[in-house]
């Protein structure tokens, strides 16, 4: 099974009103492979993990 089911693909298009377009988009960080590999190899653990949207970093960084 993948991340990426055809249940979530059904869910995607019946959200997407009629005469409309939308893109979706779904990126790999590869390199991220390499991390969690040389995080295990150290004994570390990765508590968390997300991604951060430009506007929400510019306006965090404006406040500060």
């Amino acid at each position: 099974m993948g991340l990426l089911t055809p249940e979530d693909i059904a869910r995607l298009t019946e959200a997407i009103p009629p005469d409309t377009s939308a893109v979706i988009v779904l990126l790999e960080h590869a390199w991220i492979v390499k991390l969690t590999e040389g995080l295990n190899r150290a004994g570390a653990v990765l508590l968390a993990g997300g991604v951060w949207y430009h506007s929400l970093l510019w306006s965090s960084l404006k406040q500060n």
